[in-house]
């Protein structure tokens, strides 16, 4: 083809807008291909069914043609049904008179029955001797084949010493019992089993525990000078048995229980003139804070009202725990089992060895068990000074303004100061010389007043 020009193409319709190539769009092209596809596949689906009805069409005649052909190759004879109808009709009278009652068939036959139900029965029985014959020619087997094992075990004889242990053990033996002889066996070995195994087990836990103790002893400071050559295995076991028979022979276990004895009474003792010094101490707080309440009774602290002081004991986990154990040790102080009381009252001594070591005997948790005074907390009521009515309850000076605040430091100054100045046994101050310095002159006119 030359350059410039195109070959005519005509083989198709020129009005078939599938062939059409317009412009740069081929939407409407894309469009009539769609629909003729849509159409293509609606048609395809009709031929199918067609197809298949065409397909269930030619199975039926396929059928049909097989049962003609099979009715092709029936005879009249076997087909003639009043025929065979009648020759049943017949037979079934003939076996009727037959089967009448007195007549020699049914006699026969009942005859038959007879002879074969006993027939079953026979062979039933015939069955079960062949099976019993069976059984017992093994069971001779056996016991002969156990008689000459027997006897050639019996041929050896026992020990006196054997023959009284089997006795004990297994018992006298019957005839009767020779054939059990197996079962018998087997028991005894399961039982002596488990008693061996019931020993094994108290040996080990009896080793494990020597170990235990001869470690124990050997690895305290006190004995190492003893155990320093000795090993902590059962073979070395008769070295620490010869050395607790030496203590033995020199008493040293009854003076153990009697150091146990007097220890537990000198510390129960000590522990009781611990507990005696507390809750004196506690009494005296508040024989103390009596003493300040009568003080701050006479202190006006706002128009027409005082002040009370108040305690309450706070909970604290450890000081409850110590004072459980510690009443516990008081409360066995007339029991003989010295080794619990020893035991109860090294935890009340490990307890009081922590809080008063040196390292922690100023820290909160322990001056909170060994003081009161931080086992109390400590409150204050604004009380009526004519009806002894509470009006305000005071934890601390947060939150109030700051004339309360300078009124209530100033009734604590006063309540101080009479109680330093008041001697023991008397309600009154006595007079002295008090130096305040100028923070106290800062103070209101008519709080100093009261205060003074």
């Amino acid at each position: 083809m030359e350059k410039g020009r195109f070959e005519k193409k005509d083989q198709h319709r020129i009005d078939d807008r599938r062939r059409w190539c317009l412009g740069f769009s081929n939407k409407s092209r894309l469009a009539l291909l769609n629909h003729d596809k849509n159409e293509l596949t609606q048609h395809l689906a009709e031929t199918e069914k067609l197809v298949q009805k065409a397909r269930q069409d030619m199975d039926s005649i396929s059928q049909r043609k097989i049962l003609w052909g099979k009715i092709q190759s029936y005879r009249w004879d076997d087909i003639n049904a009043p025929c065979w109808q009648e020759k049943f009709a017949k037979l079934q009278s003939d076996l009727k008179e037959l089967e009448q009652s007195g007549s020699d068939l049914d006699e026969a036959k009942s005859r038959w029955e007879s002879a074969k139900s006993q027939l079953a029965e026979i062979q039933t029985i015939l069955k079960q001797l062949i099976s019993d014959e069976g059984g017992c020619k093994t069971s001779l087997k056996n016991a002969k084949g156990e008689y000459t094992k027997a006897q050639s075990e019996a041929s050896k004889g026992l020990l006196d010493s054997i023959r009284e242990l089997l006795a004990a053990r297994v018992g006298t033996l019957t005839i009767n019992e020779a054939g059990r002889m197996s079962q018998l066996m087997q028991k005894v070995e399961k039982d002596l089993d488990h008693l061996l195994e019931n020993w094994r087990s108290r040996q080990n836990k009896a080793v494990n525990a020597s170990i235990g103790i001869m470690s124990s002893f050997r690895s305290h400071d006190k004995w190492h000078i003893y155990a320093a050559d000795w090993q902590c295995d059962i073979g070395s076991l008769p070295d620490y048995l010869e050395h607790l028979r030496q203590l033995e022979n020199e008493g040293l276990p009854g003076l153990v229980e009697q150091f146990i004895e007097r220890l537990n009474k000198h510390a129960t003792q000590s522990l009781a003139r611990i507990k005696t010094k507390l809750d004196s101490d506690r009494e005296d707080i508040l024989e103390r804070i009596d003493i300040i309440n009568r003080v701050l009774k006479r202190t006006e602290f706002k128009q027409g009202s005082h002040l009370k002081l108040g305690s309450k004991m706070e909970k604290y986990p450890h000081v409850h725990e110590f004072e459980q154990h510690l009443r516990k040790v008081l409360s066995q102080v007339t029991s003989d089992d010295h080794e619990a009381r020893f035991q109860q009252l090294e935890k009340v001594v490990q307890i009081l060895e922590k809080a008063s070591a040196p390292g922690t005997s100023s820290n909160q948790e322990s001056l909170r068990l060994l003081d009161p005074r931080y086992q109390m907390s400590f409150y204050a009521e604004e009380r009526d000074t004519n009806t002894e009515e509470v009006r305000d309850v005071l934890q601390s000076s947060s939150g109030k303004s700051g004339g309360e605040k300078e009124s209530f430091a100033g009734t604590i100054v006063a309540a101080s100061l009479a109680y330093v100045l008041t001697p023991d046994g008397c309600d009154r101050p006595v007079y002295c010389t008090v130096f305040l310095d100028e923070a106290f002159s800062n103070t209101a006119e008519a709080v100093s007043r009261r205060v003074l």
